[in-house]
């Protein structure tokens, strides 16, 4: 668990970095987002050891991630802007909440 964190990062980086070139930004982004998905089922499998407030962190992704997944999948035209949009401050916020795993598993 506690290795989730420092995975993360790295891919968010790495997306950051992509950005540059604007195509492959957008398929690193797509990329980081089936994996944070992992780490997430990776999360719920362990969820009887996680603290308060980290379980409740963990089902607002949740809720979070399947709203924009749902979105994507049924309205394909906004693809774009909640890709860019709500799919970058949902990555940030899975990375704090697997900074705050990584500090609780230490």
């Amino acid at each position: 668990m506690k290795n989730l964190f420092p995975v993360n990062l790295w891919f968010i980086v790495l997306t950051i970095i992509l950005y540059i070139t604007f195509w492959f930004g957008i398929l690193a982004q797509i990329v980081l987002g089936v994996i944070q998905l992992v780490c997430f089922f990776m999360i719920l499998s362990r969820f009887k050891k996680l603290t308060k407030s980290l379980k409740v962190h963990s089902i607002i992704y949740g809720v979070l991630a399947i709203s924009l997944l749902s979105a994507t999948f049924l309205d394909p035209d906004t693809f774009l802007m909640t890709l860019w949009g709500v799919s970058s401050i949902l990555a940030f916020y899975f990375l704090f909440i697997t900074y705050q795993l990584k500090k609780l598993f230490q």
